[in-house]
């Protein structure tokens, strides 16, 4: 899985359809997670304040905080993306992670939204994923763009869970029906939530810390 993976990281053209993966039964244990943030010109409105690019990466610290307290052994990265993406955090445990938080503070929004790129550098990531752990992505976004669905149906396959989160205002801001697709189901429940403000985000990321499995 781990070659098929590699090989397929550097490849830019999506495969054939697929049909609709298996709902996702998870075991608790070790996990690696792929914190996957859009970084798109309209995270830079201020209706989650101070912005939506700072509340995500506040929110998302938060979630490596909680973890580095309840499983410091396990292991985040971090992906930013808007119509192209790049890795800002290679993997590592997460109390390493805070560490080096600065460079995810450094983010800049611009640019516009593609859903797919932010996937596929997650998965480049996931590559160094070991036989123990779980592997998971935590995708948030506050637009719309790309075609991500046959490629997170490909993941989710492999048995990658992906958690999304909308952010925005109204659901209206973003694809609700292309994000919940992108989700994982997991033990019945989508993994796909619309946060409404800063500060639920941020308790949001904090439950999504304690684990696939609640």
């Amino acid at each position: 899985m781990v070659l098929e993976r590699a090989r397929r990281a550097m490849e830019f053209v999506l495969g054939s359809s697929r049909t609709a993966p298996a709902a996702a039964r998870v075991e608790p244990g070790r996990e690696f997670s792929v914190l996957v943030l859009d970084e798109s010109g309209s995270m830079a409105n201020d209706d989650y304040p101070p912005c939506r690019l700072r509340a995500a990466d506040q929110a998302a610290r938060g979630f490596v905080a909680a973890k580095d307290k309840q499983a410091p052994r396990d292991r985040v990265g971090v992906v930013s993306f808007s119509d192209r993406a790049k890795q800002v955090l290679p993997p590592m445990e997460v109390g390493d992670a805070l560490t080096c938080w600065g460079q995810v503070e450094a983010i800049g929004p611009g640019g516009i939204t593609c859903l797919e790129a932010g996937l596929r550098a997650a998965e480049a990531m996931l590559v160094e994923a070991e036989a123990e752990e779980s592997q998971r992505i935590v995708l948030l976004t506050d637009g719309w763009g790309g075609d991500p669905s046959v490629f997170a149906a490909e993941l989710k396959d492999q048995g990658v869970v992906i958690d999304v989160v909308g952010i925005g205002g109204e659901p209206t801001a973003v694809n609700e029906a292309v994000l919940r697709e992108v989700a994982s189901t997991v033990n019945g429940e989508s993994r796909y939530r619309f946060i409404r403000d800063a500060e639920a985000l941020r308790e949001h990321f904090q439950v999504l810390a304690r684990g696939i499995v609640k």
